[in-house]
């Protein structure tokens, strides 16, 4: 935990430059979570992150079709796995809620994969929680990851599946309140 705050109390110009170093040679893939197609295909869904990699001057791509978010883990790990073949470089998968639970599938039913991916960070997803920590400390490994991630899958289901009801449900109260005010924060645990 120290070495992660230690990373973010650097200036971003430091932090900036050791990012781009850190993921030079990398390619990113987006894994976006359950009930998230709609948002994203009007550009909603994990373009913040997307545009942070991009300002850091890195490739990133979002898995497209026939990824759905509904699909079984064992579907969309298939789209998951065609997009990590089709890198020109290492993977740094970067997924949310159950896009996690889709990339834990494709990695233990794709052995032959795992070499291309450089790193994952789950935001919300099977893995507690996150391993951005790791990753910017350089302390995490695929096998680690992959072995937290299977006792960790269980409680997927409630956590990520709770957080999207919860972005639905946000959306229902801001059409509700129609312009009387607006929400200014919600919090998941």
């Amino acid at each position: 935990m120290t070495l992660y705050r230690e990373q973010l109390q650097k200036p971003e110009s430091v932090l900036r430059a050791e990012l781009s170093k850190k993921f030079d040679g990398k390619e990113f893939v987006l894994v976006r979570g359950f009930l998230t197609d709609t948002l994203d295909r009007i550009g909603i869904m994990m373009q913040d992150h997307k545009q942070a990699i991009e300002n850091l001057g890195r490739p990133v791509r979002k898995v497209g079709e026939p990824f759905d978010s509904e699909n079984p883990p064992d579907v969309n790990a298939t789209a998951i796995v065609a997009m990590v073949k089709s890198a020109a470089l290492p993977v740094i998968l970067v997924t949310h809620s159950k896009g996690s639970v889709d990339t834990l599938t494709m990695l233990i039913n794709n052995p032959s994969v795992r070499e291309k991916v450089a790193g994952w960070v789950s935001i919300q997803g099977a893995v507690q929680g996150s391993t951005v920590a790791d990753f910017l400390v350089g302390t995490g490994t695929t096998p680690a990851i992959i072995e937290a991630a299977k006792r960790a899958a269980m409680n997927m289901p409630i956590q990520g599946t709770e957080a999207d009801l919860m972005k639905l449900a946000m959306l229902e109260v801001e059409a509700a309140i129609d312009g009387l005010g607006e929400q200014l924060l919600q919090i998941h645990d």
